[in-house]
């Protein structure tokens, strides 16, 4: 992607689809035109923009996705998508997303993007090795509570990372960029990476407190019944939840899972606050269903599948010994690394086909980002 730097100093990153337009800097309000060099053209005194570029100073990976029409605070407005230079860029509709889907599926046979997978890929599993290792207790037993928590910053840092990549593989697919994201390590640690694990692990929060209100419910008239069921209390009788004591858990916790993928999208391309206005979601969720169930499909499909191909993956390449032994160290960060590949593989297809949802049938939601 073109990186820009505004005379104020603010660094930003645009989707290669917004050369050309003009947007306006977060940090001192410059307006200038986005163009494939190192830096932006100031415009003096120019109208009110009828095409902005979304601009947020403080994440870099947050930029390169128009957003023309959000009120104060960030919130989704109910105004109607409207026919714009971007719609131009490629075909919207069905034709077009089931193909950018398809190759989506495809991304790795080209070269930049193999080469941006698998960089990907080799952070992702010396991350999870080292934090691995690190976890089983020989590092914080040595190093005592502050190394730990220490570590646990750095864990943090390491999964904001992880975060901050899949929101702006999300960010590049709505913007209909054919091809994966560059994403450069930054010095704003709090930003750039403390946030987006924020943001990732809220956004399953807030799908899940309905569920999370019922059970809290259920344990406090059940406490007996749940302790047991945890193995708490061997004395007490045992007190097995009804059927339908565990459907109403169960259509909450599926109500928040299905959707979850327009949550993700929404904080993606405009962070927390879009979410406030719950019903403009389900608004666009219904005007969209045939095509959001597909997109709900894949994603399942793709996160269970990574993590069981994970797991397979593993047991295949470091299998255990026959006297119940690990297999050697070598060998078990090759499996590692190998069902960290196979997981991020499908996890970019997940995210793609988020993003290409939104950019192909934008025109039926109840707000417009671009």
């Amino acid at each position: 992607m073109p990186t820009y730097e505004c005379s104020c100093g603010a660094k930003y990153r645009f989707s290669q689809a917004h050369v050309g337009k003009r947007g306006k800097c977060k940090k001192c309000n410059a307006v200038f035109t986005l163009i494939d060099e190192n830096a932006p053209i100031p415009v003096a005194d120019e109208p009110e923009l009828t095409v902005s570029v979304r601009i947020d100073s403080t994440t870099a990976r947050q930029a390169g996705v128009a957003q023309s029409m959000l009120p104060p605070g960030g919130a989704p407005s109910s105004v109607g998508s409207s026919d714009g230079e971007l719609d131009a860029l490629t075909e919207r509709g069905p034709g077009g997303y089931f193909r950018d889907l398809f190759w989506s599926f495809l991304f790795a046979t080209y070269p930049r993007d193999l080469t941006i997978f698998l960089i990907f890929g080799a952070v992702l599993a010396l991350g999870d090795g080292f934090f691995g290792f690190a976890a089983s207790g020989t590092v914080l037993f040595a190093g005592g509570l502050f190394l730990g928590a220490f570590l646990f910053l750095m864990w943090l840092v390491f999964k904001g990372w992880f975060a901050g990549v899949r929101f702006a593989i999300v960010e590049s697919a709505a913007a209909g960029d054919q091809h994966l994201p560059d994403y450069n390590v930054t010095a704003d640690w709090f930003d750039d990476y403390l946030v987006p694990a924020f943001q990732w692990f809220f956004s399953w929060v807030i799908v899940l407190i309905p569920a999370g209100v019922y059970m809290i419910y259920y344990a406090s008239n059940h406490p007996v019944g749940v302790m047991v069921s945890v193995g708490l209390d061997n004395t007490a009788p045992v007190a097995t939840p009804t059927v339908f004591e565990q459907i109403p858990f169960l259509i909450l916790a599926g109500a928040g899972l299905f959707v979850w993928p327009m949550v993700i999208l929404c904080v993606a391309l405009g962070g927390l606050s879009t979410i406030v206005r719950f019903d403009l979601l389900l608004i666009s969720i219904v005007r969209t269903l045939p095509v959001y169930l597909l997109t709900v499909a894949i994603v399942y499909a793709a996160e269970g599948g990574g993590v069981m191909l994970r797991g397979i993956i593993y047991d295949a390449i470091a299998p255990p010994s026959l006297s119940g032994g690990s297999a050697p160290f070598g060998q078990r960060v090759m499996a590692a690394g190998a069902g960290d590949a196979a997981y991020l593989y499908l996890s970019i297809v997940m995210l793609r086909a988020i993003g290409l949802y939104y950019y192909h049938f934008n025109r039926r939601f109840a707000w417009n980002w671009g």
